[in-house]
């Protein structure tokens, strides 16, 4: 053999052997695959995986790197979601401790998927009471808020959280405004600036009353004032439902009970008033919703979303659930009574009169008995409803979907 030949011998099998050309061609491979699919249709198909599997497609090719970290993507995998995902804060009274229990509905079963302790380090805690000292802020576009007052009722820390994702994060501390037991909090997404945001207030509402704000943008809090949402009274005492808020249509909102702030503590059977409360997340204002004509006497209310509209839940007096829809968002005309079903049975057997209600679906809604841990569901096509489980007493529970949203950038 020539030296020429072994020459071009030697490149040839050294080249075929390179791990620098085998990167080369699987890059090239990868490219391929990527510029032979439109980015509309890869977009609908990759927005109908599961987080895991998104998170894989990242490491494809930087084409769909840049693809999966935009927020239209974003916007698409939320929306492909279907059933959402249902996480219950569970107490242990013998361990006085808590759990974060995930459950799932599909094929007609509801099951734990899995069980977790809190999702941020600072898990002990010196108080000797932790009973009802978790609480959820809220919940919007798969990111869940926690409110945790174990150490300090008056002045809570508070967490926000991707539990698809496990990320979380704490918020700075909050001293904008006064510390009181009784705070009234919410999350929500502004679409307009693609940041979250973390609303708390206290429950003396009158016009010029701080409001705290916190942006993830900017990973800071800031204050506003309340505007004259009240007119008629000088002040307002309000006390918040056990509900955690609702978002619909970019606004918070929060179920509330309030009476005149003048009035004292001590007189007897002052006049209480029900009202909703709505937040615009992007111009950051406050306004007051009215609600729907329902009898009096009713043992309280909680607030829905459902078909994308603000729902209003109550329980009357014999334990007949009522469930009313505004059609139109802001026109108090359109509401309408879409469903009334009865708890007698589940009340009767299961000795578990207080409950909480939240719709799963448009058409299932989760009922959890407080005193007694059992769970059910109402089906409003079937009209049936039943037992799906018992656990330990729930102390609240929030609905959520699967999201990619990053909380660290």
């Amino acid at each position: 053999m020539s030296s020429l030949e072994t020459k071009f011998s030697f490149v040839s099998i050294s080249e075929s052997e390179s791990p620098i050309m085998a990167n080369r061609e699987e890059e090239e491979e990868k490219s391929v695959v990527c510029n032979n699919i439109s980015f509309d249709l890869l977009e609908n198909i990759l927005s109908r995986l599961d987080v895991k599997s998104v998170k894989k497609c990242e490491c494809v090719c930087k084409s769909w790197f840049s693809l999966l970290r935009t927020q239209y993507f974003m916007k698409l995998h939320l929306n492909s979601q279907q059933l959402p995902r249902v996480i219950f804060i569970n107490y242990r009274e013998a361990s006085n401790s808590h759990d974060l229990s995930i459950c799932s509905l599909g094929n007609g079963l509801f099951s734990e998927i899995s069980l977790n302790q809190l999702p941020y380090s600072a898990m002990d805690s010196s108080s000797d009471d932790e009973s009802c000292s978790l609480s959820f802020i809220g919940s919007d576009k798969g990111i869940i808020g926690i409110s945790d007052s174990r150490d300090n009722k008056l002045s809570p820390l508070y967490y926000i959280w991707n539990p698809t994702t496990n990320e979380s994060k704490k918020l700075p501390p909050l001293d904008l405004i006064e510390d009181e037991y009784y705070r009234l909090r919410g999350l929500g997404y502004d679409p307009l600036t693609n940041d979250l945001k973390v609303v708390v207030f206290t429950s003396q509402l009158k016009k010029g009353h701080k409001i705290a704000i916190y942006n993830m943008r900017s990973n800071s809090w800031k204050a506003i004032t309340m505007s004259n949402l009240f007119p008629e009274f000088k002040s307002v005492r309000v006390t918040p439902s056990i509900s955690t808020s609702i978002n619909v249509n970019n606004f918070i909102h929060w179920y509330i009970f309030y009476r005149n702030g003048n009035t004292s503590d001590d007189e007897d059977d002052p006049e209480i008033f029900t009202g909703i409360i709505a937040f615009d997340i992007s111009k950051e204002k406050f306004n007051l919703v009215k609600l729907p004509q329902v009898e009096k006497g009713n043992n309280g209310g909680d607030i829905a979303k459902i078909f994308g509209c603000l729902s209003m839940i109550y329980v009357d007096e014999v334990t007949i659930v009522h469930v009313w829809v505004m059609k139109n968002y802001g026109d108090s005309d359109s509401w309408y009574e879409y469903l009334s079903f009865s708890l007698n049975d589940l009340i009767l057997t299961k000795l578990g009169k207080f409950c909480r209600i939240r719709f799963l679906s448009d058409e299932i809604l989760i009922v959890t008995l407080f005193l007694t841990g059992y769970i059910c569901w109402y089906d409003s096509k079937s009209k049936t409803i039943q037992i799906i489980g018992k656990r330990h007493p729930v102390i609240e529970f929030t609905t959520y979907v699967e999201s990619v949203l990053r909380l660290n950038g």
